[in-house]
């Protein structure tokens, strides 16, 4: 699974979860969220593989996307 950047936060450490951070709404939106931060969490942290030039691609761009929103 690639990382989904949208949880992390400017502030190194700080991760948010919710239906806000993963399309849709809802209970799924939520659920899905929450498994999404704790995917990017274990990643940060080396926990788990990535795929670094992809993992690191993805991330620049939608990191992007939301600091310029």
């Amino acid at each position: 699974m690639l990382g989904m950047p949208m949880n992390r936060t400017a502030v190194k450490g700080l991760y948010c979860v919710g239906d806000s951070t993963f399309p849709g709404q809802g209970v799924n939106a939520v659920v899905f969220s929450g498994f999404g931060c704790a995917h990017r969490v274990l990643a940060d942290l080396g926990k788990i593989p990535t795929l670094p030039g992809v993992d690191g691609l993805y991330n620049g761009m939608l990191t992007a996307v939301r600091d310029r929103a």
